[in-house]
């Protein structure tokens, strides 16, 4: 049965912007602030390791536990505590004055942001009809797109003009402001279901999902082949397959696997993943080409994918226009091509490359983000019944948090190689580290380490070419499989969801 959408939805959307934003700018602009935070607090690089790493292990880890208790005790509820959480763990982070209270405050805004993402997008499936769904996720994408590029440059100017607290103060007004809108516009949407809790389920997704983001985290130090990402490896996929046996068997699931029935769902998951894998990679890599080998300021970078954004808001746009001809699965394939072709061309960066010769570049990758990714979040929230749209969107979140992660993993390792082999031999193996690394010994060896430092940057142009070919990959492999996988549905599955259940008031 169809229900009518909510009166106030459009207003609402704005809301659920706002919930997006506030997870997106805090983890772009703390990058920012890493430098001048480390110097006040006397941060080691294993400090900011910490710092960095546990605001994604505790977001990762609870994503499915905060979608099912969402859709159990109410997603407009979650969403308020998530935004309480972090506005109050924000406003310790910026007035923390020791390292330890740092990482654990930052944990504690990975827990707000666990309930606020789920919540974020599973909202959008209760208050927009099948007819409307499609304009709000295109706003929604639109509006990310934006956070993403804007967030470096706001973090930049707050950095330069107030310190690195700055960017955690930001928070709280931002996180009240959602705090007001959900009170006033959100409705609140439930699903009570029969049964008691899942807490071993919880407890094996936790587990499962630490432990693989922190194998992922781990590479840059370790190795791949190191005992801590290993075993990182093991434990994740052994509690992840622990967790869908005992959700097979379990009376009471804290995930439905019938959803994976639908495969529109399914591969919605896995092209979401490849598309952030590759993301993840491009901005990890594109961001250092910039300020190390182009010489742009943190500020003057953040602007440089103010092109992508726009770019990316329009494809948003177009892409709500061109799945009513095209249909979403070529829409989306389509998307990730312009996609993969930007990052193609983007191996012919140089080192004396301008910024309008990677323009084109930028504006192709913009508006393949922009067509694609819109187009897919919408295809999976049709594949979920509205009773299990939180645990339903927070196993996307999962695959992006995955994709994120091994994305600059992978990635970051392949350029790590790359840079390492393309320096000449007598080149000594303490400077193969980092192209940040050799250039610090390059300025501390006076003139005579310019032809060092422009040796260190030609070697990381070209390992940087490889890596954005495997990412190209990538977002061809997700291509295709929207093309094959995501205008399919087999017969069952709309039999299996259960009726829509209407927003409480």
């Amino acid at each position: 049965m169809t229900t009518a959408p909510h009166p106030r939805r459009w207003s609402a959307l704005a809301v659920l912007c706002v919930s997006m934003f506030v997870v997106v700018i805090d983890n772009t602009v703390l990058n920012v602030a890493l430098p001048t935070l480390m110097s006040d607090l006397g941060a080691s690089t294993a400090d900011v390791q910490w710092i960095t790493a546990v605001y994604s292990l505790v977001f990762a880890g609870l994503l499915l536990t905060t979608g099912s208790l969402s859709d159990r005790y109410g997603r407009r509820l979650a969403l308020l505590a998530g935004f309480v959480v972090f506005g109050l763990a924000s406003f310790g982070a910026a007035h923390a004055d020791s390292v330890a209270a740092l990482v654990t405050l930052r944990g504690v805004m990975g827990l707000g942001a666990a309930l606020i993402m789920p919540s974020t997008l599973s909202l959008l499936t209760v208050l927009f009809d099948d007819r409307e769904r499609g304009k709000a996720i295109a706003v929604w994408g639109a509006a990310n797109m934006l956070a993403v590029a804007g967030a470096p440059v706001l973090g930049g100017l707050l950095v330069e003009r107030l310190g690195w607290s700055s960017v955690f103060l930001i928070n709280v007004p931002v996180a009240a402001l959602g705090l007001v809108g959900t009170l006033v516009l959100i409705p609140e949407s439930r699903e009570p279901r029969k049964g008691r809790p899942d807490p071993l389920g919880a407890l094996l997704s936790t587990v499962g999902m630490v432990a693989l983001v922190w194998a992922a985290i781990s590479v840059h130090t370790h190795g791949w082949d190191s005992g801590r990402v290993l075993g990182g490896l093991v434990v994740g996929a052994v509690a992840l397959g622990a967790f869908v046996v005992w959700e097979r068997r379990c009376s009471s699931p804290m995930l439905d696997l019938t959803l994976f029935r639908d495969r529109r769902f399914g591969a919605a998951c896995g092209v979401i993943a490849l598309i952030q894998m590759a993301l993840a990679g491009l901005m990890f890599t594109f961001t250092q080409y910039l300020q190390l080998v182009l010489g742009f300021s943190a500020v003057q970078s953040g602007g440089a994918l103010i092109p992508l954004s726009v770019a990316g808001a329009l494809g948003a746009g177009l892409g709500n226009v061109l799945k009513t001809r095209l249909g979403p699965a070529r829409t989306v394939a389509l998307g990730l091509l312009a996609l993969a072709g930007g990052l193609a061309l983007l191996m012919t960066s140089r080192v004396d490359s301008s910024f309008l010769s990677v323009l084109p570049a930028l504006t192709a990758l913009g508006v393949g983000l922009g067509v694609g990714q819109p187009t897919v979040f919408e295809v999976l929230l049709a594949a979920l019944p509205r009773e299990q749209a939180g645990i339903g969107t927070a196993v996307q979140d999962a695959a992006q948090e995955i994709g994120m992660s091994f994305g600059v993993a992978g990635l970051g390792s392949v350029l790590a190689a790359g840079y390492a082999a393309n320096l000449p031999a007598d080149v000594p193996a303490a400077l193969r580290g980092s192209l940040a690394e050799t250039l610090a010994a390059a300025r501390a060896a006076g003139p005579g380490g310019e032809t060092l430092a422009a040796t260190a940057r030609a070697a990381f142009t070209d390992a940087m070419g490889l890596g954005f070919g495997l990412a190209a990959g990538a977002a061809a492999v997700a291509a295709v499989l929207a093309w094959v996988l995501l205008g399919r549905r087999p017969a069952h599955a709309a039999a299996d969801a259960a009726p829509a259940a209407a927003p409480r008031a």
